[in-house]
């Protein structure tokens, strides 16, 4: 399955962070998490009756990402030195590609290893130091597969279900004021400027599946 990489650019929050909540600090577990991603690919079908253009979808994504990262603005930042983050609207890396192929003919006959394609962390260098970036990947026959790679440094399972749940609802234009708001004044434990790790340890790059 051939896919093609056709833009990148960097997703911005739609209204600057505040000075004071530009550092993040991380708790001493935070510290010694090694730097792994957390992937997701997640498949949306075309209505065969309305049928946005690709480029339409993806300005819709991007939109409402712009909008949800002013909400959970670390995802935005970067890390720095395994003691806290760095909140200054970096953005995250948003990648476009085209699939060559039909999503039916994956499912008729799978190769799991062609789900790696659809993942932006495989297409960017020290992707576990990224909080967060997306690859929107649309199939010949209208089908939208958006990958997405989380730094488990930043998010685990339940913030990521979280902050996607919120994007999705944004991009349907639902109304989000009644949606759980995450607070990050944490951790209450500080980091120790003198804490060091002898060695560091990186996940290894191998097959997920």
């Amino acid at each position: 399955m051939k896919v093609v990489v056709t833009s990148r650019e960097t997703i911005k929050p739609s209204s600057p962070t505040p000075v004071h909540n530009r550092i993040l600090q991380q708790s001493f577990i935070d510290q010694i998490n090694i730097r792994n991603v957390i992937p997701y690919i997640h498949y949306y079908t075309s209505d065969d009756c309305i049928r946005p253009t690709s480029s339409e979808k993806c300005h819709l994504l991007k939109k409402s990402l712009s909008e949800a990262l002013t909400r959970f603005y670390p995802l935005a930042g970067g890390l720095r030195s395994n003691l806290y983050i760095e909140c200054k609207d970096n953005g995250v890396p948003f990648l476009e590609s085209r699939v060559q192929s039909q999503l039916s003919n994956f499912v008729r006959n799978p190769n799991f290893d062609d789900l790696n394609k659809f993942l932006p962390c495989d297409q960017l260098d020290d992707a576990g130091d990224i909080p967060l970036s997306v690859q929107v990947n649309v199939f010949d026959c209208g089908v939208v597969a958006i990958g997405s790679c989380f730094s488990h440094k930043i998010a685990d399972g339940l913030s990521v279900v979280t902050f996607l749940n919120f994007w999705a609802k944004l991009a349907r234009g639902v109304d989000v004021s009644n949606m759980p708001v995450p607070r990050f004044d944490m951790p209450h434990f500080s980091h120790q400027e003198t804490f060091q790790i002898t060695k560091e340890v990186r996940a290894p790059r191998k097959r997920r599946l």
